[in-house]
């Protein structure tokens, strides 16, 4: 099973990842509502075939699986690195917030190589390397972060292809190698020189950008401006002679990256038409098209434009959802890998899972049935968060002495909807009432949102008719032999304090680590029972 969990709140940072209550439709989003069956129709389908049942597959792994994480992306550390040059050259009063926006405007003008530039004119050579490592951690350590989704998957990509899988990263982070360690699949290794040479028993991690990691392995030269693109033009580097190998020899999928790398679309080019294998890049839609923007013309103009572009340099763009969806992909081409012609696509498996849990575990066809299990349900789920915070108070926390909510919210079978069917602090009487919510990332639902994003989301409200003040929003996701992975839903915790008095807020990682932990497997074990032989414990 897995759970994801590093809470970003609002008005957190960068990192934050909602907007203010009253910035949310009342409606549902006009936008494309995420759906399980995509994952059975080209172009996702012909990816996940194509890439499970290539000899070799090459995975080229961008921002996107570090910033699930809470790392920052590449504009977010080039602002940060600007703060912090003028502040160090006292240009002008930086605590003047104005100003500050002002003048990181004006440094982006040319875009993030240029403000890159204008960061590095500014700074001294030898602490560039490290304010550049103090900004991308927030003046942490690498080993502050814990590995997202899609960094977890990369290790199930191994056990499927073994050598025959090549990862590369445009990120300095080592989540990579730290999803490796977890997974003990195999001892991941940094290598971000020139010198390719690794251990024998050790799987190569190839940063494209240089590295920092929480076994100081070798930095290499760490790319961030437009004249360390220029410098790597000029000579002949081993970051190129990679690529385009990969190219040449390997179904190469790109993850977690825009795509407008200078780097990337130079190797592209460089390849001849038709000497290259199969090559996908996977391209979120969330966040791309505001509420506002209709759900006809735009976006399609859009991606249709990025599909002529792409395909035009043998690239194939496919199109996901929501970032939920990004390590699912992953995930899809190991089991497809594995499985070979047993491989049941996501569609089949989570319909299953769902009418099942829905017959079983939650009674919701049938109203007598409904309202009984109801209870149980309830008193199961209190269980559930009385011992996460049992867990929580062993790690440290101190006596939690706030009463709190849990919401169970789970997909319908299609994966176009959630459903809130149940919560420690109310009883359902009638299923014909509990009403399916649209998945969209501009859901007023901190549930919604959060099972989107695929992280861990933590909100204020401020809303006379309730009594909770604070929710965090905590993706479920199921992965077993029998299941494969599966996004089943998102667990909602409510306090009734503020955001600054709440522990689901001001808790340590450690400790936040430790209650997501208890939370999720002790929900997940209960949702198990149809499938592991389990009794349901419910009056029929």
């Amino acid at each position: 099973m897995e759970f994801l969990g590093r809470l970003h709140t609002q008005g957190g940072g960068p990192a934050a990842s909602q907007l203010p209550e009253s910035q949310f439709p009342r409606r549902a989003s006009n936008n494309a509502s995420v759906s399980f069956k995509a994952f059975s129709e080209d172009p996702l389908a012909t990816l996940i075939s194509s890439a499970g049942d290539s000899t070799r597959l090459s995975l080229v792994v961008g921002a996107g699986a570090s910033m699930e994480a809470g790392l920052l992306s590449w504009e977010q550390l080039v602002a940060s690195l600007l703060r912090r040059a003028v502040q160090s050259r006292g240009l002008f009063d930086t605590s003047d917030a104005d100003a500050m926006r002002r003048w990181e405007t004006e440094a982006a003008r040319d875009g993030p190589l240029g403000a890159a530039a204008i960061f590095e004119a500014l700074t001294d050579e030898d602490v560039r390397d490290q304010w550049i490592h103090d900004a991308l951690f927030s003046e942490g350590t690498p080993g502050d972060f814990a590995p997202g989704a899609i960094s977890r998957q990369i290790p199930r990509l191994y056990e499927a292809f073994g050598d025959r899988l090549r990862v590369m990263t445009m990120n300095y982070d080592d989540l990579v190698e730290q999803a490796f360690r977890e997974s003990e699949v195999a001892e991941p290794v940094a290598l971000a020189t020139a010198d390719q040479r690794h251990p024998g028993g050790t799987f190569p991690i190839h940063h494209l950008h240089g590295y920092f990691g929480r076994d100081d392995g070798p930095r290499g030269d760490i790319v961030l401006s437009e004249a360390d693109y220029q410098r790597m033009q000029q000579r002949s580097a081993w970051q190129e002679d990679l690529v385009r190998t990969a190219l040449r020899d390997s179904t190469v999928v790109f993850v977690g990256t825009s795509m407008v790398d200078p780097n990337l679309i130079r190797y592209l080019h460089g390849v001849e038409q038709g000497a290259s294998a199969a090559c996908f890049a996977v391209f979120v839609r969330q966040g791309s098209y505001g509420v506002e923007v209709p759900p006809a013309g735009i976006p399609e103009a859009r991606e249709e434009a990025l599909r002529a572009r792409w395909q035009a340099l043998g690239v194939t763009p496919v199109f996901v959802d929501h970032f939920v969806d990004v390590a699912q992909v992953l995930h899809e081409i190991a089991r497809r890998r594995q499985l070979g012609s047993g491989y049941v696509a996501l569609p089949e498996r989570a319909r299953g899972w769902v009418d099942t849990v829905r017959r079983d575990i939650l009674g919701a066809e049938e109203a007598e049935r409904f309202s009984r299990t109801q209870r149980t349900l309830v008193n199961e789920l209190q269980a559930s968060l009385d011992a996460a915070v049992s867990a929580a108070e062993t790690l440290g926390a101190g006596e939690w002495g706030e009463k709190l909510a849990l919401s169970l919210w789970l997909v319908d079978a299609d994966g176009e909807h959630l459903t809130n069917w149940a919560t420690t602090d109310r009883i359902h009487l009638d299923p014909d009432t509990v009403e399916p919510v649209p998945i969209s990332e501009h859901a007023r639902w901190v549930a919604v949102r959060s099972y989107c994003h695929g992280t861990a989301l933590g909100e204020s409200r401020d809303v006379y008719a309730s009594r909770w003040h604070f929710i965090k929003g905590m993706p479920l996701v199921v992965e077993s032999d029998m299941h494969g992975r599966i996004p089943i839903g998102c667990l909602t915790v409510a306090s009734r304090l503020g955001k600054h008095e709440t522990a689901l807020n001001t808790m340590e990682d450690i400790v936040e680590a430790g209650f997501n932990r208890a939370l999720a497997r002790s929900v997940l074990a209960l949702l198990d029972q149809p499938f592991d032989g389990g009794t349901i414990r419910t009056v029929v």
